[in-house]
């Protein structure tokens, strides 16, 4: 007698572990999986398609693969003692290839949920969240290490599972409020401080620039003006230069002048020497000469008599003497 079976149909995200119902007995008993062939769960999966399968022979259970995210709210303990909840996401996914090692060894999609990753994250948190205090855990400044620690902790578990686990994030650590809001305060205390620490250091930072800008300004004008001053003293120097050199040209041209002067002087003394010298020898001449005449006469006034006489006499016409006068 025949009868008709539906066949099995496995969608894209998904996998068919097959399970040989009839078959040689496995060679190694006790195992998970068995050869191919034995009788028992086959190591190979299917893949997506349209399987014509005699289900006496064989049992396809069909395992998703495509990415699952678990939301999870569970609660750790301080290391003082007090009760944080946490709320967070898990992305997981089953590996397409090791899917009949998880279906025999972890069970279904919600077998993985409670068995794989909601125990990880349940033990690290208890574990990971007593190594700090109620205080560390409210002022957030070990939520990035825990977070790190968590994603580490239940990426490696999972993957003992065959479980890829693709993001693991922490999104919310509640406290109590009987102990959050005093260390609330705290932290806002530790913050204020901190903030007009930081304003204060920004202060003195900025005193020190506007301090290291004055001093540059002063470095600029002192720069400025010691340029000023070398450009002065250098045009000082040059015009003394120029000076000098002005001044020794007129002080050479005034020697030569002064030399020319003494020598028209000393040519006008000679000229002026000759000129005496010549008019003295001419005056003694002439005296010697007016001598050599004189001396006949017996004297001078006896040769100024015979001149007169000799120069008046022949112009005498008529004379009236007297014999009283000077000519009787």
């Amino acid at each position: 007698m025949w009868k008709k079976h539906p066949a099995v149909k496995i969608n894209p995200g998904e996998v068919g572990v097959v399970t040989l119902r009839y078959g040689p007995v496995p060679k190694e008993p006790n195992t998970f999986l068995v050869k191919p062939g034995e009788r028992g769960v086959q190591p190979e999966p299917l893949r997506p398609g349209t399987c014509y399968l005699d289900p006496y022979i064989y049992r396809v259970d069909i395992v998703g693969v495509q990415s699952h995210k678990t939301e999870f709210e569970i609660s750790f303990l301080s290391k003082d003692g007090f009760r944080f909840p946490v709320k967070g996401t898990v992305e997981w996914a089953v590996d397409e290839a090791r899917a009949p090692d998880v279906f025999v060894l972890v069970g279904d999609e919600e077998d993985i949920v409670n068995k794989v990753i909601l125990r990880s994250a349940l033990s690290m948190s208890r574990i990971q969240g007593s190594k700090y205090t109620s205080a560390d855990v409210i002022s957030g400044t070990v939520r990035k290490a825990f977070q790190d620690e968590f994603s580490r902790h239940i990426t490696s578990e999972s993957a003992k599972k065959n479980i890829l686990v693709k993001a693991a994030l922490i999104s919310e650590i509640e406290p109590s409020q009987k102990i959050a809001e005093p260390i609330r305060e705290r932290e806002i205390a530790i913050q204020t401080r901190a903030k007009y620490e930081r304003e204060i250091e920004r202060a003195v930072s900025e005193a020190q620039v506007a301090q290291q800008r004055k001093m540059q300004d002063q470095r600029i004008r002192i720069v400025a003006a010691e340029t000023i001053r070398t450009n002065e003293v250098q045009k000082a120097i040059k015009e003394q230069q120029i000076s000098l050199i002005n001044a020794n040209r007129d002080l050479g041209v005034a020697r030569m002048d002064l030399q020319t002067a003494e020598n028209q002087a000393q040519a006008i003394l000679a000229t002026g020497q000759g000129d005496a010298d010549v008019i003295s020898y001419v005056r003694t001449a002439e005296a010697n000469a007016l001598k050599a005449i004189i001396a006949p006469s017996g004297s001078g006034q006896a040769y100024a008599r015979y001149l007169y006489l000799q120069n008046v006499a022949p112009n005498i016409q008529t004379i009236l003497s007297n014999t009283e006068g000077p000519l009787a």
